[in-house]
């Protein structure tokens, strides 16, 4: 994988997601991604599947996708979930994505501070490149 692969996995608005579970099977969901300084994130509920498949085994496949995850292109970028952000460590994940989604995020962020039993939580991701 190379820069430019994991540039084309920042700037698209959706991204399918894949984690493994224990059995190998693939499972992907389309999420909303932002990047900065290098690592890649990812802003979910804390109690989602994905989350759970991550703290068993930390790989992943991230690749540019539509709103409904269906319709994929672009690379598939190989990472790795480093850490899993609570919100008092999760300062520079939040910037990233008001950066890039504005006042979409704003009001997502808003609505899931309101609705009892929200429990968000960003995940960091380390992208793995190619080796030069």
């Amino acid at each position: 994988m190379s820069r430019s692969d994991v540039q084309q996995i920042c700037d698209a608005t959706y991204i399918a997601f894949t984690t493994f579970r224990k059995n190998s099977e693939r499972k992907s969901t389309p999420v909303w991604v932002a990047c900065d300084e290098g690592k890649i994130y990812i802003w979910t509920n804390r109690d989602t599947w994905k989350v759970r498949r991550l703290r068993n085994n930390p790989a992943c496949e991230m690749q540019p996708c539509n709103v409904s995850g269906k319709r994929t292109f672009g690379p598939v970028v190989s990472g790795r979930m480093t850490r899993l952000l609570e919100r008092s460590e999760a300062s520079v994940a939040r910037q990233a994505f008001r950066r890039k989604y504005g006042w979409q995020y704003w009001i997502l962020e808003l609505l899931g501070r309101l609705r009892p039993g929200s429990d968000h939580v960003w995940l960091e991701i380390e992208p793995e490149l190619a080796r030069d």
